[in-house]
């Protein structure tokens, strides 16, 4: 058997906030305040055994849930309900040892994301843009039940690269663009050249040429003129442009000035 979450009222005196020492505070508006400190403290976890025969538990509906929004990312196909409990059935052991040491594990770090601030508005940042003390704050463990081992550590920080214009990035940052519109291609690539200070040498969106100012694809003239959701759908297999509200542009710049390429985080893109 494994473990579920549920809010407990009876458990406030074991709260979350024993567990997970806040941060200190902070004046940016980027870190929760004391109150929302003492709101997230209030909420208790207790342990919860796994049942997959009792529908009132809601365990099974869960996990169907959870486990076709993960299939559909991999486009594997979906299971329904009663598939997803036969899938349970034969994997309890699984479930019961390793994996669920893991899942256990990765609840703890990411209830301290939460209760930090550094998750906020679902999309996560990393730990320098938030503060670098947070970091002792989280650990990496490896596991091997069969010994049995626990090693802890803390993580190290990722290392900071200059950033064309100014500032640093590292290799989790990701250069958000969000003007509140749909952008032409040629507008995108002229406000990135902008926020990034270099020229941008090739755009490229899933193993495909979007923009290049070398060798550009045949279709790239036309494609200027046109919104960037579009140009995806062209380039999509299936000729439709993806769903997802936000997609990755990985991005080539060129200084000029040293006459050599420049790294530069992911371009994270919101679409309308």
């Amino acid at each position: 058997r494994t473990l579920g979450l549920k809010a407990s009222e009876e458990a406030l005196q074991a709260s979350l906030a024993q567990a997970v020492a806040p941060a200190p505070e902070r004046s940016d508006a980027g870190t929760p305040g004391e109150a929302e400190r003492r709101r997230l403290a209030s909420i208790a976890v207790a342990p919860e055994e796994f049942e997959k025969d009792d529908d009132s538990n809601g365990h099974m509906a869960f996990i169907a849930a959870a486990s076709n929004l993960r299939a559909a990312n991999y486009h594997i196909p979906p299971a329904d309900l009663h598939r997803s409990k036969l899938i349970a059935g034969r994997i309890v052991p699984a479930i019961a040892t390793t994996t669920a040491a893991i899942v256990g594990l990765i609840a703890m770090e990411l209830f301290k994301l939460v209760t930090r601030g550094i998750i906020q508005d679902g999309l996560a940042s990393s730990l320098q843009e938030r503060d670098a003390a947070n970091a002792e704050a989280f650990r990496n463990v490896f596991l091997n039940l069969a010994l049995p081992l626990i090693a802890v550590s803390e993580p190290e920080l990722a290392e900071e690269m200059p950033l064309p214009g100014g500032g640093t990035f590292n290799e989790w940052s990701k250069l958000l663009v969000d003007e509140g519109r749909e952008l032409t291609l040629s507008e995108l690539v002229a406000l990135l050249e902008e926020r990034l200070g270099s020229e941008v040498s090739m755009l490229s969106h899933a193993g495909h040429t979007v923009y290049s100012s070398l060798a550009p694809p045949k279709s790239q003239t036309q494609w200027l003129q046109m919104p960037v959701k579009q140009v995806l759908a062209a380039l999509a297999d299936s000729g439709r442009a993806p769903r997802e509200s936000w997609c990755q542009l990985q991005v080539n710049a060129y200084d000029e000035d040293t006459e050599e390429d420049v790294e530069v985080p992911v371009v994270l893109y919101r679409r309308y």
